[in-house]
Parts: structure tokens; C-alpha cells; sequence
């Protein structure tokens, strides 16, 4: 009898020992929750990683991959998401996060290979044909390409973005007028879509009408004073004219933005020097030279790579 009770003893102690270890366990992951939702991004990452060595839980590896692509330690959160991928191969979730980290890391072999287990997965999902589309893209197949959008717009017909990429792939290989009618239709349903309005621009510039072009920059930038892509574009535009003063102007006020627009001040270089400005083409060559040389990864999802109207992550 004595024996039994020292064993029950025992027994009850690992118990303890357990419950205090999942008890600190919860402490640490709802701390790291808590943390990265106030934008203490550092701790959150300790707060996971200590919590991960006293628990192998799947949803912590989830937000602390998140958390490491928001501070760009893109490499540790492509093996992590890995990782998660190989214990739960059937979690699509995962396998999207990773496709996106393959697409910012240029992996597009592997962006391949989780897109195919994704329309493996589900086949009648349409972001793993996107995904797909976009791998294809980057390794010099585009009618492969449009061919796996078509597929996704087919499955989701208000897929904005695989319109979006789908009327580019189709600039690009000079079928401006098939490009227009994604634009279009896109504008149907949403007339101030700034990323529909700036590709129907480049289509009307490819088209050789110019000044509707330059209506739609300018329409963008009455909406949206800092849409930095409208600035290049309109720019550009510009240049391409002849108005070398009016492209400069133009980068003047992008630059009185952000100052660290890099894009911007090469343009303007560009600008100057057409101006026989040659002092002040170097400055601002050099200036943009330094500024691309310091960009770093800001934590945000290219627009390539974000799923239409859908959260597929669910946290």
C-alpha cells in the first residue's frame, strides 16, 4: 500500500511539472501574440521561439514565421514555413505563405513545386493556378502563364489581381487589346481601381494614344498623392515626349514625398541630363544609386503574390 501510494505521488508531481510547463507555454505564445500585435516584433519573435522549445505547436510556428517575414529574416521563415510544410503537407495555408516567401526570395522552381501541391490539394481553388501563373511568368513562359490564369479567372471571375497580371503578361507580348478588356472589366465593377487604372495607362501609352495615358496618371494622382508608380509612369510618359522639364518638376514633388524615392531621383538624372543639367544628372544618379543600394524588405506582401479578397492564413 505504501508503495502505491509513493508511485501515485510521483505520478502527480510530472503532472505538475506539466501542467506549469503548459502553463508557461500559453504565457509565452499569448505574450508573443500580444507583442506583435502592439508592433514589438523583436520580443514576439523570443516570446514564439521560447514558447516553440516547451510546446511543438503548429499555430505558434505559424505566427512566428509570420513575424520573421515582417522583419525580414525571410531566410529563417522560408525554412520554417518549410518545415511546417513537410508536418502538415496538406495544410494549404502553408503551402500559399511558402509559395509567397518563394516568389520575394526569386525561387521560382520551388514557387512551382508548392503551386503544384496546392492544385493538387484543391483543384478548383484558384490561387494555387495563380501562383502557378507566376512562376511561369518569372522562367520566360508566358503564354504558359496566361494559359494557368485564364484557369484561375475561370474558377473566380472577379480575381482581381490574376487579371491584373494576366492583362501585363498580355502587354508584354504586344496583345494590348486583350489586355485592355482585363482592365476594363476590372474598372466595371471598381471605376477607381488605382492598380487597373495605371495598367489601362500603359496599355493606352503601348496603344499610341498618349493623352488618354496621361489622364489616367494624372486621375490616379488626384485620388492617390503618393502613388509612387503613378509618378514613374507619368514621368516616363513624359520623357517620352520630349518634355524633359516636365518630367523633372514631376520628380521634384515625388521626391518632396519621400525623400528616399530611389526610382525617382534616376528618373529625374535622367530628365537633367536630357536638360544638359550634367552637375545635377550626377548628383541625382548617384543619390538613387545609394538609396537602391539601402532598400531593404518592408515586411509587406508584394501585390504579385496577394491572394483576392481572401485572409488564406485565417489568423
Amino acid at each position: 500500500m505504501g508503495l502505491f501510494n509513493i508511485f501515485k505521488k510521483q505520478k502527480s508531481d510530472e503532472e505538475k511539472a506539466q501542467d506549469l510547463k503548459d502553463k508557461n507555454f500559453d504565457i509565452l505564445k499569448f505574450d508573443g501574440i500580444r507583442a506583435r500585435r502592439m508592433g514589438n516584433r523583436d520580443y514576439a519573435k523570443k516570446c514564439f521561439r521560447e514558447a516553440l522549445k516547451l510546446q511543438n505547436d503548429f499555430e505558434t510556428k505559424t505566427y512566428l514565421a509570420q513575424t520573421l517575414v515582417e522583419t525580414a529574416d525571410l531566410d529563417e521563415a522560408l525554412d520554417l514555413f518549410k518545415q511546417m510544410a513537410d508536418e502538415e503537407p496538406t495544410h494549404y495555408p502553408t503551402l500559399n505563405m511558402l509559395s509567397q516567401l518563394q516568389y520575394m526570395l526569386e525561387d521560382y522552381e520551388g514557387l512551382r513545386q508548392s503551386a503544384e501541391k496546392m492544385i493538387a490539394l484543391e483543384a478548383e481553388n484558384s490561387v494555387g493556378y495563380y501562383q502557378y501563373a507566376t512562376a511561369l511568368q518569372h522562367t520566360g513562359q508566358p503564354r504558359e502563364a496566361i494559359d494557368m490564369l485564364d484557369k484561375a479567372i475561370g474558377l473566380q471571375d472577379e480575381y482581381t489581381e490574376a487579371r491584373l497580371k494576366r492583362a501585363d503578361i498580355l502587354l508584354s507580348e504586344g496583345l494590348a487589346g486583350q489586355a485592355l478588356a482585363d482592365t476594363d472589366h476590372i474598372l466595371a465593377q471598381e471605376p477607381d481601381h488605382e492598380d487597373a487604372l495605371l495598367m489601362q495607362g500603359k496599355i493606352k501609352v503601348a496603344q499610341g494614344q498618349k493623352d488618354e495615358a496621361e489622364k489616367l496618371y494624372k486621375h490616379i494622382l488626384e485620388q492617390d498623392p503618393f502613388h509612387e508608380q503613378c509618378y514613374l509612369s507619368l514621368g516616363r510618359l513624359y520623357l517620352s515626349q520630349g518634355k524633359a522639364s516636365e518630367t523633372v518638376a514631376l520628380m521634384n514633388d515625388a521626391i518632396d514625398l519621400n525623400a528616399s524615392f530611389a526610382d525617382a531621383y534616376l528618373l529625374r538624372a535622367e530628365a537633367k541630363q536630357r536638360n544638359n543639367d550634367t552637375e545635377g544628372a550626377q548628383k541625382d544618379e548617384a543619390e538613387g544609386k545609394r538609396l537602391k543600394s539601402e532598400e531593404t524588405f518592408t515586411g509587406t506582401v508584394p501585390q504579385e503574390v496577394k491572394v483576392a479578397e481572401k485572409n488564406v492564413l485565417g489568423l
